[in-house]
């Protein structure tokens, strides 16, 4: 068995299987970043502006 099919296999029988479980103790949904169209690079820092006015922001966190 090659290294890639054994690291799949232990991804599919071991580390997914114990994620799963945690998710589910913690009534948690998993996303998969490919598969969910978010975006990584996205601002999570706050700013503060003028009343009625949306600030913008220049760079991400």
């Amino acid at each position: 068995m090659a290294a890639g099919s054994k690291k799949i296999d232990e991804w599919l029988n071991v580390r997914y299987p114990q994620i799963l479980s945690q998710a589910d103790e913690q009534d948690a949904i998993i996303f998969f970043l490919d598969e969910s169209t978010a975006k990584s690079e996205s601002h999570r820092g706050r700013t503060w502006g003028i009343k009625g006015l949306t600030p913008v922001v220049k760079a991400t966190g």
